[in-house]
């Protein structure tokens, strides 16, 4: 009986944990979503904080792919969400990574 009490019990953490991480995920959303209400965000700006809540981390040539725009467009819009307190820069100035 005390195997099957393991097993029972190591599923249920597991599924606790799975639960948890997802239950985060779907109040980060709503935060972030609160909080764009508040600022006028373009639609590159949006998809990549739709990006940052699943890959965590994005830097300048990640923005250019998912918007498809240019090195210049990519730094303007996020500066812009650093300025608006969406993002924190972590790195040097060149090739720094942003995150939510």
């Amino acid at each position: 009986m005390t195997g099957w009490l393991e097993y029972f019990t190591k599923g249920l953490r597991n599924q606790l944990m799975d639960v948890k991480i997802k239950g985060e995920k779907v109040i980060k959303i709503d935060i972030l979503e609160e909080k764009i209400k508040d600022f006028k965000l373009n639609l590159r700006q949006k998809r990549a904080l739709e990006y940052l809540l699943e890959h965590q981390r994005i830097d300048n040539s990640i923005y250019q792919k998912i918007c498809n725009t240019i090195k210049r467009t990519a730094s303007r819009d996020l500066s812009d969400l650093v300025k608006f307190g969406f993002l924190e820069r972590h790195g040097e100035k060149k090739g720094d990574s942003l995150f939510l």
